[in-house]
């Protein structure tokens, strides 16, 4: 659930799940292409949501990858219970 986990007059900083994060990054750039909107602004914020995007997804195939590798290491048969 997106929340607000820091403010000041300097910034602000919110947590967003991935679904959140997809939503923000489609909604950026939806709006950069219907208001023509090629600023340096604009295109960073594109960025920063595409590369935090990325980052998510990679962090869950790993979190995926070795939950995946942990049970198969467990089903092995050399680890088996024998009791």
């Amino acid at each position: 659930m997106m929340s607000i986990l820091e403010c000041s007059a300097d910034g602000v900083t919110i947590r967003f799940d991935q679904r959140e994060l997809l939503l923000g990054m489609a909604l950026v750039q939806e709006g950069r292409k219907s208001l023509a909107c090629h600023t340096d602004s604009a295109r960073t914020l594109d960025d920063v949501f595409t590369s935090a995007n990325i980052l998510v997804e990679e962090a869950r195939r790993r979190k995926l990858k070795r939950t995946v590798t942990r049970d198969k290491f467990r089903g092995s048969p050399a680890f088996r219970s024998t009791a």
